[in-house]
C-alpha cells in the first residue's frame, strides 16, 4: 500500500456525508472538523511510532 493516498481525504469526507445524510443535525462543517480530529489523531500516532 502506497504511503501516500491521493484523495483519501475525499473519500472519507464522501463516506462520512453518505453515512450521516440521514441526520439532519449534522452539518458539513462537523464533518470538517471530525476529518480534521482525525487526521491530527493519526499523525500523532505515526509520530510516537517513529521515537
Amino acid at each position: 500500500m502506497p504511503v501516500v493516498q491521493k484523495d483519501r481525504m475525499n473519500q472519507m469526507r464522501a463516506a462520512l456525508k453518505n453515512e450521516f445524510s440521514a441526520h439532519s443535525h449534522v452539518e458539513e462543517q462537523m464533518i470538517d472538523e471530525l476529518l480534521n480530529l482525525l487526521l491530527k489523531m493519526s499523525i500523532e500516532r505515526e509520530r510516537e511510532q517513529l521515537e
